[in-house]
């Protein structure tokens, strides 16, 4: 159980005070071998987060914020161009439900403890459940910027 907590408190340490960690889910296999001390890190994890409730009306303002900022991403049609040049290219919003709406990219992170660069899709869903804001932060590693269907599908099936 305190590797359990160590893991969630170390991934989860950057997120605000106003923000209740629900859980960090990892496939099972990988988990295992985190426990046996086999670690090579994961590649693919979610996050659930409860956060400050928000009015219906408050949400479709959340909603319209990210539409102003995320709702017309270029066409990246030369996404690893792009990729290779930030480091970083946004999938703007990759699903969106009247009680959710969910934004993408895919970046490249730094494993320090493995000396090593990760490819990952991230996707953050934002959605209200009977009167409670939740955030799940969805990550996935692929092999290159285009290879995003995997973490959209997973990003799709919580925004149901």
């Amino acid at each position: 159980m305190l590797a359990r907590l160590s893991v969630m408190r170390h991934v989860t340490e950057g997120y605000p005070a106003s923000v209740q960690t629900l859980g960090y889910f990892v496939p099972s296999e990988e988990w295992q071998r985190y426990q046996k001390g086999q670690h090579k890190g994961f590649s693919r994890y979610l996050i659930a987060q409860k956060g400050e409730p928000l009015s219906a009306e408050k949400f479709a303002d959340f909603k319209r914020y990210v539409h102003s900022q995320q709702g017309d991403i270029a066409d990246h049609t030369d996404l690893a161009a792009v990729f290779e040049l930030r480091g970083r290219v946004s999938l703007g919003i990759v699903e969106e439900t009247p009680d959710s709406i969910s934004v993408g990219a895919v970046l490249k992170l730094t494993e320090t403890a493995f000396k090593r660069d990760v490819l990952t899709a991230a996707v953050n869903v934002a959605l209200q459940i009977k009167g409670e804001s939740l955030s799940l932060y969805v990550y996935d590693s692929v092999k290159d910027a285009n290879d995003t269907d995997r973490v959209k599908e997973l990003a799709k099936r919580c925004s149901q």
